[in-house]
Formats: C-alpha cells, sequence, structure tokens
C-alpha cells in the first residue's frame, strides 16, 4: 500500500467529500440530543403531572408526597440515563455512515464506502494507482452531490417527539392555569412535601384588624372583604372567656365598586368584659382577633354646668347681643353666619388629645360654594373659602390645659351640620359630645327688574333712547346696603358718565348709615347717551351690551359673596330700520292674531244663534241650547283673553311695542301710527260691545243652567238675553273684519318691507364680519387656498356660506317683489309704482351681479373687494327699502286729496238728492195717475240708484278713515231705500219727512265729519312739516354754536401766542368755508321749507346773513393780518346774532307746533256733535270760520319780536352816530341793512294785516 497524501491534498473533492461526511455526522448527534432531550421531558412531566393530580385528588400525608417526589426524581434519572447514553455510546463513523448510505441509494454502491476508507486510512489498496484512487474520491462525491440520502440519514422520531411533547407542556400549562389557585397549591405541596402549605378556601376573608383596645361606651366597627364565592350571609361569633358568648348573622353587601363587603358594629356595652371575635363565611374563616374592653373618660360639670360649655358671639352687622343667650346643656344651637362660638369642657383624667369633628348636614355644601364661587368670577373668594373649609371640614386639633384635663377652643362654623368634641386618654379610649348646630346664613338680596318690554330676548334700542326701568329690592333679615348696576358685552364693561348710581349706599344727611332698608322700589332713567363703550366710543347700530340691578347687604362676613342680582336685560343698539322691522314684525303678528280672533268669534256668534233658534223651538230639551251657550261664552271668553292686554294678548303686545317707541323717541312712523290706531280700536271693541256680550251670555247661561237643574225656564228672558248678545256679537265680527280690511293693503308691503330690513341688517353685518376677519389677519388676505392654514380656510369657508344664505335671502325678497308686479290685486297703484321703480334702479338691477362678485371674492381670498361688494348690495336692499318705505307725510297728503275728492262727491250726491225729492213733490202733484207713476217709478230707479251711490262711497270713507266709520252715509242710504220702497203717506198724499229728512240729515252730519277730517289731516301735515324743520333747524344751530367755539379757540391761541401760525391762518379759511356753507343751508331751508310762512323766512333770512358776514369777516390774509383782527372783534358779534335768529326762530316754532296740536285736541270732541243748521249751511258754502286759517299768534309775536329788535339796534346806531353824515362806511351799510329790514318787516304787517281782513267772519275785530 502507498500513501496518498500528496494526492488526496491536491484533489479539491476529496476534501469537499470529508467536510460533508462531517457535516452529516454532526447533524446525526444533534438531532439526537434533541428527540432525548423531548422524550425526557415528556415522560418525566407526564409523572409530575399524575403526581400532581393524585394529591388534588387525595390530598396525600406529607410522607407519602415525599416518597412521590423522590420516586419522581430517580425515574427522571434513569429516563436522563437511558435516553442520552445512546447519543455518546453509539455514535455512527463515517465509513458507517458511507455504508448506510450505499444501503439507502444503490448508485453509492461500491463507491462511497471505498472513497471514505482511502480518505480514512489515506492509502490505496493493492495494486490500485493514486490516479485511480483520486478518482474514485471523485466519482463518490459526484454521486453524493446528486444523490437524495441526506433527509434519510436523519435521526428518527425528532419532529414526533417535539410534537409530542409540546403539546403535553401546552395542555398542562392550561390546565394548570385553569384550576388556579389549587394546581399551584397541588405542586408547591409535592415540591415542598413538609412545608404547612394549605388548601385554598373557595371563599376568602380580609378582615380589617379592629381595635385591640375599646372603651365600655363605644361600638366596635367589624370590617371585611369576601372573595371567591360570595354567601349571601357571614357569622361574626363573640367568645368571652373562651365560652361562645353572642352569634351575630350579617349580610354581605356589595358597594359601588362592584367589591363584597361584611360591616357591623358590636355594642360593647352589652358584653361589659373582653371578647374575641372571629368571621366565617362559606368554607373560610378569618383570624382571631382579641379585644380588651375599658373604662373611657367621662366630661365632668363645670359651676354645675354640663361641660363642654358654650358661648356664641354673633357678627356686628346682624345688631344682635352679645354673647347670645345659650340655655347649658343644650345640644342644639341656631346662629348667624360668622358668629365665634366658644367650648370649654373638663375629663376626669388626663387626656392624650381632644379635637373637634364636623359631620356638615349637606355633603355638596362646602364644594357647592367654591364651585360657584369660581364659576362666578370669584377666585381669590374661593381660595379663601376654601381654606377654610378644609380647616373646618378635618379634624381640629384641641389645646389642652396644664394638667391635660382641661380644653377650650373658639371657631367660627360656616354650614350647618353635626360638631363633635372628641376626647381621647392613653389608653386610645374616646368620649363625644356633639351639638347640632344651624348655621344660618345671611342670602344675598332679591332684585327684579321689570323687563315687560323685552321682545324676542332682548331689547331694541336707538343710542339715544331714554328707558324707565322699574327695580325692586328685598332683603328680609339685615337690609340692604348698597344698589348698583352691573354689565357685561361684547365691549366687557361700560361706563356711565353721568350717574353715581353705581353704589348707592342707604345714608342718612348726616353720613351714618340709616336703619335696616328691608325693601325698596327704584325707578331708574336709563339714558342711552350719558354711556360710552369701555374704549370712550359711543353706542352705534349692532353693539350689544346685557345690563342688570345688583344689590349687596350689610354682611362683612363673606365681603366677596355673590351680590343679589335682578335678571340679565340684553340691549340691542340698532338704527331706524332695526325699529321699523321690530314695527312691521309686530303689525303682521296682529294681523295673524286678528285672524285667529276673527273666527273664533264667528264660531261664538254662529253657537249664539245656534241656542236662540233652540229656545224659540217649541221642544222641552234645553240641553242643546245649553251646550251652545257653554260653547259662545267659553269662544267669548278666549276673544277677550286674545284680544286683552295681558302677555298672550294683542293689546299686551301692541302696549309692548308704543312703550318701546316712546323709549326710543320714535316719531314719525307709519307702522306705528297703524298699530297705535289699531290698538285704540281693539280697546273700544274690548270695554264696548265685547263687555255686554258676555254679560248677555252670562245671564243665559245661568238661566238655563237653572232650568235645567229643575226651576223652570222663562224663554223669554233667555231668549232676550241671546237676541242681545247676538247683536252685539255681529257687531264685534263686523268691527273685526273692518280693522282686518285695513290692515289688508300694507300686508304684503309690509312684509316685503320687512325682508329687506333683514336682509339689509344681515348684510351689513356680513361687512362687519368681512372687514373684522381682515382686520384680524391682514396677512392671510388675498393669499390662494392652498397658501392658508386650515383655521383660516374654516374661516373663509364660514364666510362664503354665509355670504351665500344672504344672496339666497335677496334673492327671495326681489322673487317675491317681481310677484307682486304680476299679482298687483293688494297693493294700490302707488305701491305698484314703487316697487317697479324698485326694480327698475340700477342699484337694484346691479344687486344680484354685486352679490354674486362678494362670494366669489369671499372664495378667493380677496377680502377688501367683498367688501366694497357687499356694500354696493347694500346700498341696493337700501334703495329697495326708499322705494317701499311709507312716508308719513305723503300718506297724509294722498289722504287729503282724497279725503277732498270725497268730500265734492257728497256734495253731488247732496244736490242730487235735493233734485230727486223737488222731482218727486212734482211728480205726487201730477193729477194724470198714469203719469204721476211713471214719474215716481223713475224717480225711485234714480233715488235707488242714489243709494247704490252712498253705499259705496261708505265702504271708500271706510278706508280711508282707517276706522269702522261711515255709518251716517249707510243710515241715509238705508233712509233713502225706505223712502223708495215702502214711502208712508200723509193724508194729503205726500210722503212723511221722516225718511227723505232723515236721509238728508245723515247725508249732511257725513258731510260735516268728512270736513272735519280733512281740517284735522291738514293740520297734521302742517304739524308734521314744523317738526321736520324745527330738527333741521336744531341741528344747523347746533353746527353754529360749534363754530363759535372754534372762534373763541382762535382767539385764544392768538392771546397765547400774539399771532397766529400760517397753518392757523389757513385753518381760518376752511372756517370762514364751514360757516359759509352753514348759511348757504339755512338759507337753503327758508327757500325749500317755509313757503307760506313769510315771518318764519324772513327770521331764518336774516340768519343766514348774519351767517355770510360771520364767513367773510373771518377771512383772513396770511401775510398781513397774521396778528388780528381778532374774531372777538366783528365774526363772534355776527355768530351770536345768526344764532339769536335761530333761537327766536325755534321758538316761534315750537309756539307754532303746539298751538296747531291743541287745536287738534279742541277739535277731537266736536267730531261726533250735531251741529245747527245755519253752521252747517256755512260749512257747506266753505265760508264756515273753522276752514279759515288767519294768521298764527307765533308769526304774530315773532314779526313783534323782529320790530323791536331792528328798533333796539337802529337807536344804538343813532346814539354812536348822532351825526349821520358823519358815519363811517360800516355803519352806513348797517344803517341801509336796517331800512331794508323795516321795510320788508313792515310789508309782511301789511300781508298777514291783508289776510287777516279777507278771511276773517263778519263781525270780528279787526
Amino acid at each position: 500500500m502507498t500513501l496518498l497524501t500528496k494526492e488526496i491534498e491536491a484533489s479539491p473533492d476529496a476534501e469537499r467529500l470529508q467536510r460533508l461526511m462531517s457535516s452529516i455526522l454532526l447533524q446525526n448527534k444533534v438531532y439526537g440530543f434533541f428527540r432525548a432531550v423531548f422524550l425526557w421531558s415528556l415522560i418525566s412531566g407526564f409523572v409530575l403531572t399524575g403526581i400532581v393530580l393524585l394529591e388534588y385528588q387525595l390530598h396525600m400525608e406529607s410522607w407519602l408526597r415525599a416518597f412521590c417526589l423522590i420516586s419522581w426524581l430517580a425515574f427522571s434519572t434513569f429516563a436522563f440515563m437511558v435516553f442520552f447514553k445512546p447519543i455518546n455510546r453509539c455514535s455512527l463513523t463515517a465509513t458507517q455512515l458511507a455504508l448506510q448510505m450505499e444501503g439507502i441509494d444503490p448508485r453509492l454502491k461500491d463507491s462511497l464506502a471505498s472513497a471514505i476508507h482511502f480518505l480514512e486510512k489515506n492509502q490505496s489498496i493493492q495494486g490500485a494507482s493514486a490516479e485511480l484512487v483520486v478518482k474514485a474520491i471523485t466519482d463518490a462525491f459526484d454521486k453524493v452531490m446528486i444523490a437524495d440520502v441526506f433527509f434519510k440519514v436523519h435521526v428518527r422520531f425528532v419532529g414526533l417527539s417535539f410534537l409530542l411533547s409540546g403539546i403535553f407542556s401546552l395542555t398542562m400549562l392550561l390546565v394548570f392555569l385553569g384550576y388556579m389557585p389549587f394546581s399551584g397549591v397541588a405542586l408547591a405541596r409535592v415540591i415542598f412535601p413538609y412545608e404547612n402549605i394549605a388548601w385554598p378556601t373557595l371563599t376568602q376573608i380580609e378582615m380589617v384588624a379592629p381595635k385591640p383596645k375599646v372603651g365600655k361606651n363605644e361600638t366596635l366597627r367589624i370590617a371585611a372583604r369576601i372573595k371567591g364565592k360570595i354567601p349571601q350571609q357571614a357569622t361574626v361569633l363573640l367568645h368571652c372567656d373562651g365560652a361562645l358568648h353572642s352569634k351575630l348573622i350579617a349580610d354581605i353587601q356589595t358597594n359601588e365598586e362592584n367589591v363584597s363587603e361584611l360591616t357591623g358594629r358590636v355594642d360593647v356595652s352589652a358584653i361589659g368584659r373582653d371578647f374575641s371575635v372571629q368571621i366565617f363565611a362559606g368554607d373560610a374563616s378569618s383570624d382571631l382577633y382579641q379585644i380588651t374592653v375599658l373604662a373611657p373618660p367621662v366630661f365632668l360639670d363645670i359651676n354645675g354646668n354640663p361641660s363642654p360649655t358654650v358661648t356664641c358671639l354673633p357678627p356686628f352687622y346682624t345688631g344682635l347681643p352679645s354673647p347670645l343667650n345659650v340655655s347649658p346643656g343644650t345640644l342644639q344651637l341656631d346662629v348667624p353666619l360668622g358668629s365665634n362660638l366658644f367650648f370649654k369642657g373638663l375629663s376626669d383624667r388626663a387626656l392624650k388629645s381632644a379635637r373637634l369633628e364636623f359631620q356638615p348636614e349637606n355633603k355638596d355644601v362646602l364644594p357647592g360654594i367654591v364651585g360657584s364661587l369660581f364659576s362666578a368670577g370669584e377666585p381669590w373668594a374661593a381660595l379663601v373659602l376654601l381654606s377654610t373649609a378644609k380647616t373646618v371640614v378635618s379634624e381640629t386639633a384641641i389645646p389642652l390645659d396644664r394638667l391635660n384635663t382641661g380644653f377650650e377652643i373658639s371657631f367660627a362654623p360656616i354650614a350647618s351640620g353635626i360638631y363633635s368634641v372628641v376626647i381621647e386618654d392613653e389608653s386610645d379610649l374616646y368620649a363625644i359630645r356633639s351639638f347640632d348646630l344651624q348655621v344660618r346664613t345671611d342670602p344675598s338680596p332679591l332684585v327684579k327688574m321689570d323687563s315687560s318690554l323685552v321682545n324676542s330676548g332682548f331689547l331694541q334700542l336707538f343710542p339715544e333712547a331714554e328707558l324707565l326701568l322699574k327695580v325692586s329690592a328685598d332683603d328680609a333679615l339685615y337690609g340692604l346696603n348698597t344698589v348698583g348696576l352691573e354689565f357685561k358685552g361684547a365691549q366687557n364693561s361700560v361706563k356711565a358718565s353721568s350717574s353715581n348710581f353705581w353704589s348707592q349706599p342707604f345714608l342718612d344727611k348726616n353720613g351714618a348709615r340709616n336703619k335696616p332698608v328691608n325693601s325698596l322700589g327704584l325707578d331708574h332713567l336709563v339714558r342711552l347717551k350719558d354711556w360710552k363703550n369701555s374704549d370712550g366710543s359711543s353706542f352705534k347700530a349692532g353693539d350689544r351690551f346685557s345690563l342688570r340691578f345688583v344689590a349687596n347687604d350689610h354682611d362683612d362676613v363673606l365681603p366677596l359673596k355673590p351680590k343679589g342680582g335682578s335678571d340679565w336685560l340684553e340691549i340691542q343698539i340698532v338704527d331706524r330700520n332695526g325699529i321699523e322691522l321690530l314695527l312691521e314684525k309686530a303689525q303682521e303678528k296682529a294681523r295673524q292674531e286678528l285672524l285667529k280672533v276673527r273666527d273664533i268669534q264667528r264660531k261664538a256668534t254662529k253657537d249664539t244663534n245656534f241656542a236662540l233658534n233652540e229656545i224659540k223651538a217649541k221642544e222641552e230639551d234645553i240641553q242643546k241650547a245649553m251646550e251652545a251657550v257653554q260653547s259662545a261664552e267659553q269662544g267669548q271668553k278666549n276673544v277677550s283673553e286674545r284680544l286683552g292686554e295681558k302677555e298672550a294678548g294683542i293689546l299686551g303686545d301692541l302696549e309692548k311695542i308704543k312703550k318701546l317707541a316712546e323709549a326710543n323717541k320714535l316719531k314719525a312712523s307709519a307702522s306705528l301710527n297703524r298699530l297705535n290706531e289699531l290698538a285704540k280700536e281693539i280697546k273700544k271693541i274690548e270695554e264696548g260691545d265685547l263687555a255686554q256680550v258676555e254679560v248677555q251670555l252670562s245671564e243665559a247661561s245661568k238661566r238655563l243652567e237653572s232650568a235645567d237643574a229643575g226651576k223652570g225656564l222663562d224663554k223669554e228672558k233667555v231668549a232676550a238675553a241671546l237676541e242681545k248678545s247676538l247683536k252685539k256679537q255681529q257687531e264685534v265680527e263686523k268691527k273685526l273684519e273692518g280693522l282686518l280690511k285695513n290692515l289688508e293693503p300694507w300686508a304684503g308691503l309690509t312684509e316685503m318691507r320687512a325682508d329687506a330690513r333683514e336682509t339689509l341688517l344681515e348684510l351689513e353685518e356680513m361687512k362687519r364680519k368681512v372687514e373684522d376677519t381682515q382686520k384680524q389677519d391682514p396677512s392671510a388676505s388675498g393669499k390662494k387656498a392652498d397658501e392658508l392654514t386650515p383655521m383660516q380656510k374654516e374661516k373663509i369657508e364660514n364666510l362664503s356660506l354665509q355670504q351665500n344664505k344672504v344672496a339666497q335671502k335677496a334673492q327671495n325678497l326681489l322673487d317675491k317683489m317681481n310677484k307682486s308686479m304680476q299679482e298687483n290685486k293688494r297693493q294700490d297703484e302707488s305701491a305698484t309704482k314703487n316697487i317697479k321703480e324698485a326694480l327698475d334702479s340700477p342699484d337694484v338691477k346691479d344687486l344680484k351681479n354685486n352679490l354674486r362678485s362678494a362670494k366669489e371674492e369671499i372664495e378667493s381670498n380677496r377680502l377688501m373687494e367683498a367688501s366694497k361688494s357687499q356694500a354696493k348690495a347694500a346700498e341696493g336692499v337700501q334703495e329697495i327699502l326708499n322705494k317701499l318705505e311709507e312716508n308719513p307725510r305723503e300718506m297724509n297728503q294722498k289722504l287729503a286729496k282724497k279725503l277732498r275728492e270725497v268730500q265734492k262727491q257728497l256734495e253731488e250726491m247732496k244736490q242730487e238728492m235735493q233734485t230727486l225729492r223737488k222731482k218727486r213733490d212734482e211728480a205726487q202733484k201730477i193729477k194724470n195717475d198714469e203719469q204721476k207713476k211713471d214719474s215716481l217709478a223713475k224717480n225711485n230707479a234714480e233715488m235707488e240708484k242714489l243709494a247704490s251711490k252712498m253705499e259705496e262711497m261708505a265702504k271708500t270713507l271706510s278706508r280711508l278713515k282707517n276706522e269702522n266709520e261711515g255709518g251716517n252715509l249707510e243710515d241715509s242710504a238705508k233712509e233713502l231705500r225706505r223712502a223708495v220702497q215702502n214711502p208712508p203717506q200723509e193724508p194729503d198724499g205726500n210722503p212723511k219727512p221722516n225718511s227723505l229728512d232723515k236721509a238728508e240729515e245723515k247725508l249732511q252730519r257725513e258731510i260735516q265729519d268728512v270736513q272735519q277730517l280733512v281740517k284735522e289731516t291738514e293740520e297734521n301735515l302742517q304739524r308734521e312739516r314744523l317738526e321736520k324743520i324745527a330738527e333741521s333747524l336744531k341741528l344747523l344751530s347746533d353746527r353754529q354754536e360749534s363754530l363759535l367755539k372754534e372762534s373763541d379757540r382762535f382767539d385764544l391761541l392768538l392771546n397765547e401766542k400774539g399771532a397766529w401760525t400760517r397753518a392757523q391762518i389757513l385753518s381760518l379759511t376752511g372756517f370762514s368755508r364751514s360757516q359759509n356753507g352753514l348759511a348757504e343751508e339755512t338759507e337753503l331751508v327758508a327757500s325749500r321749507d317755509l313757503d307760506g310762512l313769510p315771518v318764519f323766512m324772513k327770521t331764518i333770512g336774516m340768519a343766514g346773513r348774519s351767517m355770510r358776514d360771520a364767513a367773510k369777516l373771518a377771512e383772513r390774509n396770511p401775510r398781513t393780518q397774521t396778528k388780528g383782527p381778532p374774531m372777538s372783534e366783528k365774526v363772534v358779534p355776527a355768530q351770536k346774532e345768526a344764532l339769536k335768529r335761530l333761537g327766536q326762530f325755534q321758538n316761534a316754532l315750537k309756539e307754532e307746533i303746539s298751538q296747531l296740536a291743541s287745536a287738534g285736541k279742541e277739535n277731537e270732541p266736536e267730531e261726533k256733535q250735531e251741529k245747527k243748521p245755519d253752521e252747517a249751511k256755512q260749512n257747506q258754502s266753505g265760508g264756515g270760520a273753522q276752514d279759515r286759517k288767519p294768521p298764527s299768534i307765533a308769526q304774530l309775536k315773532l314779526l313783534r319780536n323782529l320790530q323791536a329788535d331792528l328798533y333796539d339796534r337802529t337807536e344804538q346806531l343813532s346814539t354812536k352816530f348822532p351825526d349821520s353824515k358823519k358815519m363811517p362806511e360800516d355803519a352806513r351799510r348797517e344803517m341801509l341793512q336796517l331800512q331794508k329790514d323795516q321795510r320788508e318787516i313792515g310789508e309782511l304787517l301789511e300781508i298777514l294785516l291783508e289776510f287777516n281782513q279777507r278771511n276773517a267772519p263778519q263781525g270780528v275785530l279787526q
């Protein structure tokens, strides 16, 4: 044999084959090891599980458990040796492995084992060359690489053993966990056989260790938690001296935390000696506790009085005697909040401690007080009270004396409850003395404020409104201290410039506090113009704030306790549009309510008519009639309530509106006038016919009830009462129809105006929101959507959504107006014309485009452009509102014009009636019967036609007068028809004068009523005209006063520095222009509004002339007149002269307005009076004294004042310059102006005298 070391080392396949065989051998060893481990753990664990199961079932003795444990350990050791020994002892060699592989795969036969032999022996067999050996190794390696023998030579049953051991382990783990804690105890008892490990019970008891020492006066608290299997009851055993003393059965309760508990108390005094306690529940028992019973401490008397003694010092503000009289030994006390209590006591032994315990009557009282103070914005008061509450609620230590037998404490209780003094000795034994203490708090004052004007949750007022608020404040215990106002709102606070009402204490004249004021009533006038926002700005439309009245008492114990306050009154500042919107909504609401009332009245009238027919019938059954009368009576009550002055009634709502208008000083308003007239008419109905209806129905109902009770029925009286009631009910129904008819023409316009106002207000609010958004974040404006933050995007989206809603509302308004144009039945020609003009207005035509542009600009984040588009849209809505707005003056002018036309037609009817009467008289004289019959028939037809015309005219008058008038004309038509249909004849053949005379008489009365109405309407027009002029002149006068103050300021600057600066000279130029512009406006008022009032026109003209003089004199040359002359030399006198003329005019204007108002009041009672025939003829001819307008006293007085003033000025000028030839040029011009004024005054006097001579009645002194 030859060695092959070099050849083998040179062959790479030899090395690879060696590594492959070594790897397979190592893998077999590892698999064998794991198989041994898995099999050992499976068998050993199975045996251990069996032992544990035996212990669980048999509860074996300790020695038997130890024997089982040793047996298991021996068995486990033997199994270990059995399973692990083959791994080391029977390992395969490479050759054996090769032979095994050849047996598995025939392709390896006679090649692999030889190759392994060559490699192990490192030599070839006899006769074999080295090349053949190397080739055999290479062939063997190639065959091994393609053979599938790697997985067939592994150790068997490795996976199966792993699977079985895993399943067994998982199963045992689940069983172990499922039977906890018993499985764990069983395992522990097997592993530690001689340890005293007890088996667990189904029920577990966790007893709280009781006090080891208790007093004979105590009760021992027993407490335990029960777990596991919970029985319904538990047993508490008490043993004394080794014997059972008592047995207590207690129920086991489940608390809020779902924990089962056992609680109970043992009365130690019933036992009287030492004892032990143990609890039994289910199959469990607690530990045994020994309790020692001792004698407790005792409270000793002090000076013969039981201790602790009590002394009470009430707070000073209550005025109660100090100290309060407290009976010795009392355990119930009633003290005011803030009182100081002193407890003093003595014990029979030395004490370890003493304390004061508090159990509140209401456990939530202290957290509630603290929480309410925090929520009310009083954090400091809440913190103070919180610390006090902690002190009182917690146990308070009581100091002891030197001997530790006495104690004394002073405290101030803050809540009612049980206050207990607890003393405790060195053995922890205690004694308790409890006091039931009622702490009487001083409640905050009760404040109420009359808010009857509040509508829709808030009050709408003008910035200059004045509101009278009625306030009441009550404090029944110790009286009021101060009363004031409190505010909240968007501006956070409101300033009042003219009121010390914020903190008004009740003091006497010496500054000392008065006697307690327990009740107070106040009337406080709120002037909004005197109030400012917190930033000093005046109120403007859109501002909102809330106010309430508050009151403090004398309580100095809790100085920061909440004040007593009334309900909050929210005030919204609005402009005229806001108030008009409110009035229009109130008008529509009243109309809708009247429709419901009318329907109820119709049903009540129908029920009364049915009852009357039943009574008149001969049937004896009155049940249906009685039910109908009761139904009618209930209906009439419902009508009265709906019309009445209560909160739910129409009159109540109208009264609120009237008071609100008075608070806002609202003057000319067509809607308000209609509402006031409506209230008057409803009041008449309620106090007149409606009241009588209820009386008659009540009488009929009582009689029917008496008859039903068997007392007999007087049908005639019942029928008479029902007939009277039915007549009045028909009158009420007719008047309600008239009210609805008067409101009907305005319903459509009112609805459109209300929509327009709402749209305008929302547009203005939207514009403010857009501007505020831009101001708050100016950097975001103009950015694209992808550049905005999420919050900015949300704001833009919200604005776009709101803008879309406003646009939709505006579109609905335009649709409603277009529909009204197509169906113009409900509007007159003037209303239709106004709607058409509004729709044709350029601003209105661009309304849709502006709203669309605003929405698009908001969506594209161009807020500045959106605000401009919104302003243009608001102008369009305002144009609609202006066109639809009712002008009271124009309405009165139209009314006067129509009434004059009606008066003319009535005069024509009267002439026609007189002509027909003459023709009738002539026809009566015709002797030919046939001709006479034809003439009378023709006359009757003409009279019938005239009666129809009179009835139509009566309806027209009813609408024009805005009330249920026109009765005289209707009666005249009825009398005329009566004369036609059934003419009663006198013996001479002529008709009785009763019918035609009455017809003519009633027609004459109607003519007089119309004449009176025309006169009142014209006077109202004149008064409204003068009131408007007065308002304009008031503004002009205020501006003139401002310019006068500006002149004084210029003189002050001149006096301080000796000269005006160039800038001040330029300001003087602007001042001159302002003065000249004011003169032009004043002269415009004279030429435009004072036509027909020459004296007034002259006075205003003189004021304008003085203003022009002042403007001219105020001009200064910036180069030569920097040092003067001062304004006080010539400018200020001219300005004062203008102010004087304006003042004279205003006084005369007030007198003229009051004259017209008093004249209207004097004429009111005479409206319904009958006039003498002479006066009627005089009025008919148009020359009556009532229709003439002599010169007003106000104009004459003003003319006299102008003359007196002219005389004074002439005298002053003559005194100053006696020689007219030596007058300077200025004085000469002034004298010429005086002469011109004198001529004009003379001409005015001649005009007035001529008018008086021409129009005064004959016989009146000229």
